[in-house]
């Protein structure tokens, strides 16, 4: 008989290969991804396949995703994605962003019911 799986705490650590060079550099979160936003709808509309699609897309692009803002050439959303593969009951980002250690301000928020988990960042793409 299998053990079951317990429910998960991912620790993601960013470091300097995306990290902005100068800790000058402003960001601010609680900023929506569009494309997520656009994954959320499928999801809500039952769209069969829209998550697996999405992770292949993901995989092609690489990560963090980065969507550029229409008509703001200064900055960017940036976004941090975990794909769960057990049940997880949450997943943090430890990053250059921000020296906060706080769960509330560092932790990813899961897409509905799916294995997607994530965090958007609007970044100024000038500094470094």
């Amino acid at each position: 008989m299998k053990a079951p799986l317990l429910p998960a705490l991912v620790v993601l650590l960013f470091t300097a290969e995306h990290a902005p060079k100068s800790r000058n550099c402003r960001w601010r979160e609680g900023m929506t991804s569009p494309r997520l936003e656009q994954l959320k709808q499928q999801v809500k509309t039952g769209e069969s396949g829209a998550v697996a699609h999405f992770w292949e897309e993901m995989k092609a692009r690489h990560t963090p995703l980065v969507e550029t803002i229409p008509g703001d050439q200064g900055h960017a959303l940036v976004t941090f994605l975990y794909q769960a593969q057990q049940p997880t009951k949450g997943v943090v980002l430890i990053s250059q962003l921000t020296t906060s250690r706080d769960p509330a301000d560092i932790v990813l928020t899961r897409l509905l019911n799916t294995d997607v988990w994530y965090k958007t960042y609007l970044l100024e793409m000038t500094c470094g």
